[in-house]
């Protein structure tokens, strides 16, 4: 009798797995992120603009604090729109999952820009406690902060929003930037009502919790972006092992284990059944182990289950 080939036995022999990451999702995802952050780039760079001219012609340190903080939000923005469009690339013969890590990326990168906004902003806090100028509290102040917060607050609930939806890293990072906007425009709206106060000093302190703000934001984004691409489980083992452990029918698995590419999540593991069960009953059982875990976590696409004779089992063996 002829044996099959090697190549036809192969699906059989390792794994079951069915990926649900199609191109088209893909470029669907890639236009609606880079529709929101293509909008929240005019926005941000009209914020900037009115920030920056606003605290030139005030001499507050805050308002020019705020403005650099809303102009590196607008230059992450850039780098969001070209880290979604390299992610949204399909997977090719060099990259067997996708480019989805780009967005990771530029996750990073826009930790980078928090990072020099809070240099910059601390930088200039230090320059006006050693000159001891006094800024202007205005009305024109207090109109161009307040129309900003506004704006900055809407941006920042579409941007998650959409985030959320789309299951975009990048989007989610761009409204934590922005969030972080929010604060400072609140934090500079009391500084200019203590300096109408009589309290000057105050405007120093404000810049300084701003950079303080900034650079905390950017720590989170880059803890996060690492975990990704250093394989951090986004999900614990123990917990999809527990989806099965109380139906001896799905075999005995270990050895199970999950990643992330920053949006998607990938499990693999590796199930012990009965040594004559035919391979169509054992097909059955990992789609439905593959099912149940997707069903449990909607951000899992990928599954794959390598099957092994229960013969072979460790845990059996050693009862015998």
């Amino acid at each position: 009798m002829e044996s099959a080939p090697l190549a036809d036995m192969m699906p059989f022999m390792a794994s079951e797995s069915r990926n649900s990451d199609k191109p088209g999702a893909l470029s669907g995802r890639r236009t609606g992120a880079t529709g929101v952050l293509s909008a929240v780039l005019v926005l941000n760079l009209s914020v900037a603009i009115a920030k920056l001219v606003t605290g030139t012609m005030t001499a507050s340190i805050a308002i020019l604090a705020d403005g650099y903080h809303s102009l590196f939000d607008s230059l992450a923005t850039v780098v969001g729109i070209l880290g979604v469009t390299a992610a949204a690339r399909p997977p090719d013969a060099d990259h067997h999952y996708g480019h989805r890590r780009y967005e990771v990326v530029a996750a990073l990168v826009i930790a980078g820009f928090l990072v020099l906004a809070a240099w910059e902003v601390l930088g200039a806090a230090l320059d006006r406690s050693r000159s001891g100028s006094v800024p202007t509290a205005s009305p024109l102040a207090f109109a161009v902060m307040i129309a900003t917060l506004l704006v900055n607050i809407a941006v920042t609930r579409w941007e998650h929003s959409a985030g959320e939806r789309l299951n975009s890293r990048v989007l989610k990072a761009d409204a934590a930037h922005t969030r972080s906007d929010v604060y400072a425009s609140l934090a500079v709206i009391g500084s200019l009502a203590a300096v109408r106060l009589g309290y000057p000093g105050l405007d120093v302190l404000v810049a300084v919790g701003i950079g303080a703000l900034i650079a905390r934001t950017a720590y989170v984004i880059m803890r996060d972006a690492l975990a990704v691409l250093s394989d951090a489980a986004p999900i614990p083992s123990e917990d999809i092992a527990a989806l099965f452990e109380n139906n001896r029918a799905m075999g005995r698995m270990h050895a199970v284990r999950s990643r992330s590419n920053g949006s998607d999540i990938y499990v693999d593991l590796q199930l012990y059944l009965p040594d004559d069960m035919s391979v169509l009953r054992s097909h059955h059982v990992t789609e439905e182990i593959e099912d149940r875990i997707k069903q449990s976590y909607p951000a899992v696409t990928d599954v794959v289950v390598h099957v092994e004779p229960a013969s072979l089992d460790p845990t059996t063996r050693r009862h015998r």
